[in-house]
């Protein structure tokens, strides 16, 4: 076997962009987490409300209530996660745009 061989390139980054490029990573996570916990609460409500049968009329509405609100903040959450990690893509495309290599 014979040993090969690659070019590296190697991008500067600065401590400010680093440091925007975790709290970015972090704060994407955290809104697919939360989208994903309130998406598994509203099916489950959905769920248990389909086999409850019979259901007094205020408890119904609130529970419907209360996965609306979870359907909704779960939405919210999976369009801000999308947005964070869109704008992630772009920082690093900026720094291997702004890199030159020789």
């Amino acid at each position: 076997m014979k040993g090969g061989r690659r070019v590296l390139k190697a991008y500067t980054v600065t401590e400010d962009q680093l440091e925007n490029l975790g709290v970015l990573q972090v704060t994407t996570t955290g809104c697919f987490s939360l989208a994903s916990a309130l998406l598994t609460f509203w099916i489950g409500v959905k769920q248990d409300i389909a086999f409850a049968g019979e259901v007094a009329g205020t408890a119904a509405e609130w529970w419907n209530g209360l996965a609306a609100g979870a359907l909704f903040f779960a939405v919210l959450f999976l369009g801000a996660g999308i947005y964070f990690l869109c704008r992630g893509r772009t920082t690093v495309g900026r720094i291997k745009k702004d890199t030159t290599h020789e």
